[in-house]
């Protein structure tokens, strides 16, 4: 699940946080972007929940959600739209080689 890193990180750093089903205005909200069905106008999250991060694995969408105001959580640096974005290796394992530049 790509909300546990950022949940276990923040909570292991000594911030209050919980699990929810929906956005709490009034608190820092880290949810993942599936797509439209999910978060139908970002403009309109961002307005109400002004401190909510969004985790995002697709580089294409993540410009889209920077536009609209929210903060995006994403894999590798190439993925973050501007220094709004901040990167988060989902999974980071040691000994794993790098990926093979050629391969795109």
């Amino acid at each position: 699940c790509w909300i546990a890193p950022p949940y276990h990180g923040l909570r292991a750093a000594g911030y209050d946080v919980g699990l929810a089903n929906r956005v709490a205005p009034d608190r820092v909200n880290v949810l993942h972007y599936y797509g439209a069905s999910y978060v139908p106008d970002p403009r309109a999250l961002a307005a109400a929940a002004p401190r909510c991060f969004v985790t995002v694995a697709d580089h294409v969408v993540a410009p889209v959600l920077d536009a609209a105001g929210l903060r995006t959580i994403v894999q590798c640096e190439r993925q973050r739209p501007s220094s709004r974005g901040v990167v988060l290796p989902m999974f980071p394992q040691s000994g794993i080689e790098q990926r093979d530049p050629d391969r795109g």
